[in-house]
């Protein structure tokens, strides 16, 4: 079952610090280890300002963060008004990069 927690959406970088509060809040009912919250945060803050940097001129981003629990996930979804690109044109990395999937506590691997 997937229970959306938070939706929050913004403009350009000044949201930044409401990020940072709303996933403070989004994390606090659950029962997460401190990496867990660590990692979560991490790889939300680079989500946001991958969509902040690359989605268009400054003060003209438009996003959305969506944090939801999925049994013993945590989901982040960053949507933004950019213009998208083509994945297939854009060139293999020299090595494959591993995805980061972070469980909450309890998750069984």
């Amino acid at each position: 079952m997937l229970l959306v927690i938070l939706k929050l959406s913004f403009l350009g970088d000044s949201t930044l610090p409401a990020v940072g509060g709303g996933l403070d809040e989004f994390l606090a009912p659950l029962s997460a280890t401190s990496e867990v919250r660590f990692d979560v945060r991490v790889a939300v803050f680079e989500a946001v300002l991958n969509a902040l940097l690359h989605a268009g001129s400054e003060g003209e981003v438009a996003a959305t963060l969506e944090l939801t629990v999925d049994g013993d996930w945590i989901v982040a979804t960053v949507t933004d008004n950019g213009p998208g690109f083509d994945p297939g044109a854009v060139p293999a990395p020299p090595a494959l990069a591993a995805v980061c999937v972070v469980p909450t506590a309890g998750a069984s691997s």
